[in-house]
């Protein structure tokens, strides 16, 4: 009986331990999925920010860098696939001479825009150090580096226009730049985190954080 009775004592003390890593796991899981939600509440596109950031609410840990640096990230990945439709387009022969040299001078306009936002990342890498001041300087140049992203795009869409292009490829091009331009924008937003430090959250914010992230278009 008494053998019993302790096999028993230990089954319980098992699964409590068991118990409470996992409630301390769900608890460290709202709270970092809480402060992505209070820093996506400034973005311009508070969904997009969601969707992008809260699949790596726990890498980003409450560090307002890190959520910078995956949006940026996320951003340079939507450049990259941009890049890839427009060589493609630059191939077939079915497109007016000028189409294809205003797919070629938009390639080399969006390239730029990938190179300043890997300029921007590199900065992330040196926000710790400087004075005060030094850091804003940094901030900044962060900043006007994901913003000419959004003007390369509208360079991009000029050139197109000006080469007389098909409406059809003009819309299609332009539906499909305004993800780049969303995500830069959202990426700007972030960046003014960066001057504030991080954000400040309790756990006792993150409820109902997960029902915003599920309206985040995929």
């Amino acid at each position: 009986m008494g053998r019993e009775f302790v096999v028993v004592i230990v089954a319980i003390l098992w699964f409590l331990s068991i118990s409470s890593g996992c409630l301390a796991k769900e608890d460290s899981s709202s709270t970092a999925i809480a402060f992505v939600d209070k820093i996506c509440n400034d973005a311009t596109y508070k969904n997009l920010c969601l969707d992008t950031l809260v699949p790596y609410a726990d890498r980003i840990g409450g560090v307002a860098k890190k959520a910078t640096r995956l949006a940026i990230t996320r951003t340079v990945e939507e450049v990259q696939s941009m890049l890839s439709e427009l060589n493609s387009l630059s191939n077939p022969p079915k497109y007016w001479h000028r189409e294809v040299t205003a797919f070629v001078r938009c390639s080399e306009t969006i390239s730029r825009a990938g190179v300043d936002l890997f300029s921007a990342l590199e900065v992330t890498n040196h926000l710790g150090g400087g004075d005060k001041a030094a850091k804003e300087t940094k901030r900044l140049r962060m900043e006007n580096n994901v913003k000419s992203v959004i003007n390369d795009t509208q360079t991009c869409m000029d050139f197109l226009r000006n080469s007389k292009a098909g409406n059809n490829i003009i819309n299609i091009l332009q539906y499909n730049m305004k993800p780049i331009v969303q995500l830069a924008t959202n990426a700007i937003d972030l960046i003014h985190h960066l001057h504030g430090g991080a954000v400040a959250v309790s756990s006792a914010t993150a409820g109902g954080v997960g029902a915003a992230a599920a309206e985040a278009p995929k």
